[in-house]
């Protein structure tokens, strides 16, 4: 699976145990080994692994994971992923000091982003793991994701903000619904906010998703590209309207 995990999450650790069915102390110092290969497909960086050569190590890994592996890999992302951020039961105003409150997620983001990844990925690219049993990857993708949000809520559905794009990505049939719920966090997560007349705030969102949009593209997300180009687009069009606005209020006003 692809995935990111902090070394200085006890949380994370017993996540990825339980994946590659290993106790933390006996595994980490194989993977510790590749960092010293030339062409390592992994990195660590202050305590977070990363996967650099995700395409390749998805080749590699593919044909060693069977329909077992599947099913735990649901179990932990599923129970993950459900967990709601805590920084919500904080008034707005309050959140962004949501750590000093202790207000925080018991995993952390960088294995949240992996595990959503992965789904992506099973989605995605599923015939690589040719040992599986027929559709095996895509049910497992889509059904994480129906349990993900069987229950889900507006908290649910913030906590998950920045995750939705890979969601849809993983379960295509959920797509529009999952689309639809990440453009109305995006929107919301912006809460009040002054206009500014020259639609510069809106310019630099619409650039910032236009840009991730050409970067999900290179990577082979095709349906995520879609669904950041649609933000692009969105808030291109809201500059475009706030600078009409505002320059006709100019010149009626002289």
């Amino acid at each position: 699976m692809r995935f990111f995990r902090n070394e200085d999450s006890e949380a994370d650790k017993v996540i990825a145990a339980k994946l590659v069915k290993e106790d933390f102390d006996k595994w980490i110092p194989k993977i510790r080994e590749t960092l010293q290969q030339p062409s390592s497909p992994v990195s660590l960086r202050n305590g977070v692994w990363g996967v650099i050569q995700w395409k390749e190590l998805w080749q590699a890994v593919g044909q060693g994971l069977f329909d077992s592996h599947l099913d735990t890999f649901k179990e932990s992302v599923v129970a993950v992923l459900t967990e709601r951020d805590p920084q919500f039961e904080l008034p707005p105003e309050e959140r962004y000091a949501a750590s000093i409150h202790g207000k925080v997620l018991k995993h952390s983001q960088c294995l949240r982003k992996g595990l959503a990844e992965s789904l992506a990925l099973l989605g995605s690219f599923p015939t690589v793991l040719s040992n599986c049993s027929r559709d095996k990857p895509q049910t497992i993708a889509l059904l994480s994701v129906r349990d993900i949000f069987k229950n889900s809520d507006w908290v649910l559905w913030g906590s998950l903000n920045n995750l939705l794009p890979l969601l849809a990505e993983a379960s295509p049939k959920d797509a529009d619904e999952i689309r639809n719920g990440f453009a109305t966090a995006i929107l919301n997560s912006r809460g009040v906010h002054s206009v500014d007349p020259s639609g510069k705030p809106e310019l630099e969102l619409s650039a910032k998703y236009g840009k991730q949009a050409e970067e999900a593209e290179n990577a082979g997300y095709q349906r995520l590209a879609v669904t950041m180009r649609g933000l692009a687009d969105f808030y291109a069009r809201e500059a475009k309207r706030i600078i009409e606005e505002h320059g006709n209020e100019g010149a009626s006003d002289s």
